[in-house]
């Protein structure tokens, strides 16, 4: 458990933006978070340099899953008390964190615009970054969609739950019709072999391809495995664990698919663009 944890001070540039992946699932319970953290965490470990923020604002979970003890988080920022250079914090593997708030409700009805007002605000951040995860509420919101779309790829956690199909299937309807989005990377989550992750996200493919011109991109599946909960009650990634552990072989296998994707050069809109921008004026 992290317990002196402190604001993380840097002033060094980097000379291109980072890439920013936005995680997300159509409903909630499908391990998304702790797919965002592993990630993070395992592309780190690859010597890249790793923020994740936690877009789910009012039910905010990284700083649990960590133990950081949060003094800012998010809530500050919107109320004005405090930068997003002044709230984030070390975690595992030297990855940044942005935590949000927990159990203020108030959090989940802000306005578009106080929403975007927080992504502007990543044009001031002083940490060079190759890779910023934003790791999204759960289910179909304005506050979901707002940052997916300010991200260069969305990365959708499914199951083998029909309503996490049918529900991922809403969730990039809802992005495609809207922000014209029509590239998603697909992670089918607790299943038993990688065998059946291929066929959930064949079958999401199938459903997609009939009514909707997007592509799905299989990035590899995460499987059933006893250590994710034995790591999660002791505050432990499951990419720290010793021994052998068929979902520590799956982050990293992923991680390094992550790392290896096309370095994309043309901003669309959104987050990448603020970053984009900043990076252009002070590289």
């Amino acid at each position: 458990m992290i317990t002196n944890v402190i604001p993380f001070g840097g002033t060094q540039k980097n000379t291109l933006p980072p890439r920013v992946l936005a995680v997300t699932s159509g409903k909630g319970g499908v391990g998304k978070t702790l797919i965002s953290l592993n990630l993070a965490c395992a592309m780190s470990k690859q010597k890249k340099k790793i923020m994740i923020m936690d877009a789910d604002l009012g039910l905010g979970n990284i700083d649990v899953m960590l133990g950081l003890k949060v003094r800012k988080n998010l809530s500050h920022v919107i109320n004005g008390e405090a930068t997003l250079n002044d709230i984030v914090m070390r975690g595992p593997h030297q990855i940044l964190v942005v935590p949000a708030s927990s159990g203020l409700a108030e959090l989940t009805t802000l306005s578009l615009q106080t929403h975007k007002e927080v992504i502007n605000g990543f044009s001031d951040l002083i940490w060079p970054l190759d890779y910023v995860f934003i790791d999204t509420a759960a289910g179909i919101s304005p506050m979901v969609t707002v940052y997916t779309q300010a991200a260069h790829d969305v990365i959708m956690v499914v199951t083998e739950d029909p309503s996490s199909l049918a529900d991922a299937y809403a969730m990039m309807k809802l992005m495609h019709q809207s922000a014209s989005t029509n590239k998603f990377y697909i992670i089918p989550s607790m299943v038993n072999t990688e065998l059946a992750g291929k066929k959930l996200f064949e079958k999401l493919t199938k459903i997609a391809s009939q009514f909707l011109n997007i592509e799905l991109k299989f990035l590899g599946s995460i499987p059933f495995d006893p250590l994710i909960k034995k790591a999660a009650m002791h505050h432990q990634l499951v990419v720290d664990l010793e021994g052998p552990s068929p979902a520590k072989l799956a982050f990293m296998q992923i991680a390094e698919k992550l790392i290896h994707l096309p370095r994309l050069t043309v901003p669309h809109g959104g987050l990448e663009f603020f970053l984009e921008r900043f990076y252009s004026a002070k590289g």
